[in-house]
């Protein structure tokens, strides 16, 4: 890890703020169903490849309605708009 990379759990409770002034933003628009955990993953898949704070607080702070709502519907199709559902996970495990 080099300088200018960081643990994005030393940020936690910072990250969440900034994703919940995003949650209010979508909510004005009209898309009630919003919530903080989903523009964490949107916001973690827009960043992916790299580990750098701002590139992650840019993500959530830029994010576009279109492009969260393509990275739902991404999820929707790979059925995986619920990380907690065990039985899901189990069942897309390959078999050997």
């Amino acid at each position: 890890m080099n300088e200018q990379d960081v643990d994005r759990d030393d940020f936690t409770a910072e990250i969440q703020s900034i994703c919940q002034v995003k949650v209010e933003e979508f909510t004005a628009l009209g898309y009630e169903s919003v919530k903080v955990r989903d523009i964490w993953r949107c916001a973690k898949w827009l960043t992916r490849g790299t580990n750098r704070l701002y590139a992650l607080v840019d993500a959530i702070l830029s994010m576009r309605i279109d492009q969260f709502m393509n990275f739902q519907m991404a999820n929707a199709y790979r059925g995986m708009l619920d990380e907690n559902d065990e039985e899901h996970n189990e069942s897309n495990k390959p078999m050997v």
